[in-house]
């Protein structure tokens, strides 16, 4: 199961990417942390999810001014929505994907990094697995690959779905199978 925000919601092809693993995505625009923790119980147990891989916690760190949240309390919401998939879903492999740089907010780019590097700390606890699908969106310099991103400078265009995707898959692979 795919939960998130709309880099999920707009992952048109994530079953046919994700193949041979079948894919639900769930994945609603706009959702922060809050929203998928509030909701949780309502979406997520009933559909009985053989894993979980989210992708949250990008409009948390949204840069308006007043509105965005710091990395450490984004962690602490993404860490809270763990424990509590963890504890109603005790034996299903969570995944947390990384926050990736969009140029659309480039200028919080030092709290996504920030972020994403508390929550690949704590992925060492073992209570889930982060998928750092971040990288294969830049350049090999280290800037954010334009070419990847929609008009809107926020969104994947197909071409970034596919470069996500791979790496999402590749991690996917590696764990539930142990191959790859």
């Amino acid at each position: 199961m795919l939960t998130g925000s709309s880099f999920f919601e707009r992952w048109l092809t994530s079953e046919k990417d994700l193949a041979p693993f079948t894919a639900v995505n769930i994945g609603i625009g706009g959702t922060k942390v809050g929203d998928h923790l509030f909701y949780f119980h309502r979406m997520v147990p009933p559909l009985a999810p053989t894993a979980l891989v989210a992708y949250i916690g990008s409009n948390d760190l949204n840069g308006i001014p007043f509105m965005s949240k710091k990395p450490l309390h984004v962690t602490a919401l993404v860490l809270e929505y763990v424990e509590l998939a963890r504890r109603e879903l005790p034996m299903v492999p969570i995944f947390i994907v990384a926050i990736t740089v969009t140029p659309s907010r480039k200028r919080v780019r030092a709290d996504i990094v920030e972020t994403n590097r508390r929550l690949r700390d704590a992925s060492q606890s073992g209570a889930f697995t982060f998928i750092d699908a971040a990288p294969a969106l830049l350049t090999p310099t280290g800037d954010i690959d334009l070419s990847l991103f929609g008009r809107d400078r926020l969104h994947l265009n197909r071409l970034g779905y596919e470069r996500f995707a791979q790496a999402i898959r590749s991690e996917l692979v590696r764990t539930l199978t142990g191959t790859g």
